[in-house]
């Protein structure tokens, strides 16, 4: 039989998703369901058919004597019209409906029987229950905080400009890429122009610095503001957004991400 409590050990040792590890632990609270059952069962079987008892019996001493000492033994149950085995004792049923049979003896509807001793599953919302008790001493000892730390980057998202964003590491690596990139064109492009601005002998150094500052300003506009990108969103729908959303939204991204490793700490 499948240790579910040991597999949800190793899952957690291995850093796999927290769904699987709350599958294995559901798995594991109605297996030890199950097995309360049985024992109860067992036990009010063994108080009907005890499978020994203590009789008496004597004992032959070394200096002659008979002493009478406590045995256990083996019962016999095999002159015993009412004894059944553990198995059958399970398998009980009683009759629920007779069959009913046609004038010539057909069966129209046959025999309904149930089980005496019926196995009743546990209500899931107590398994849940006691699921959710167990992640949350996990997460409080220290077991799981990674895995929930983990999970919880996996499957970070943040909204801006009514867009939601994926937020996880593949996202985020996404979202620098562009940033990068945005970054390195306006560099390029602010520094081609200065140094252009400052070579130029027929300005004074006041209308060069204001020429650098209004390209400055120009350029940035049309770098963030009039630059868009195809992003797909945490909907998996295509949108159209502005190279400064993405800015945005990965520093609110960065932001979220400080927090879950704050919180895991």
């Amino acid at each position: 039989m499948q240790d579910y409590k040991q597999l949800a050990n190793e899952m957690i040792e291995a850093n796999k998703p927290l769904s699987k590890i709350q599958g294995a632990l559901d798995k594991h609270f109605k297996q030890e369901h199950k097995k309360e059952f049985e024992a109860t069962l067992r036990a009010e079987y063994d108080l009907l058919f005890p499978a020994t008892e203590i009789v008496q019996v004597e004992e032959l001493q070394e200096d002659g004597s008979v002493v009478m000492i406590d045995t256990e033994v083996a019962i016999d149950y095999s002159d015993n019209p009412d004894y059944v085995t553990f198995d059958e004792y399970k398998a009980e049923t009683i009759v629920v409906s007779e069959a009913v049979l046609d004038i010539d003896g057909n069966v129209v509807e046959p025999e309904v029987t149930e089980l005496v001793r019926p196995y009743v599953p546990p209500v899931q919302t107590d398994i849940d229950l006691l699921v959710t008790e167990d992640i949350d001493y996990k997460v409080y000892s220290g077991e799981l905080a990674k895995v929930k730390k983990d999970n919880a980057l996996e499957a970070l998202q943040v909204e801006h400009n009514t867009v939601m964003y994926d937020a996880n590491g593949k996202a985020i690596g996404n979202m620098n890429a562009v940033v990068s990139l945005a970054g390195f064109k306006y560099i390029t492009l602010t520094d081609q122009f200065k140094a252009s601005a400052l070579a130029d002998t027929t300005k004074t150094d006041t209308e060069k610095l204001v020429a650098i500052a209004k390209n400055e300003v120009a350029v940035r506009a049309e770098i963030y503001k009039n630059t868009t990108v195809s992003w797909k969103g945490a909907d998996n729908v295509l949108h159209t957004v502005m190279v400064e959303s993405i800015c945005e939204a990965l520093e609110a991204s960065m932001s979220q991400v400080g927090t879950i490793y704050a919180e895991s700490v």
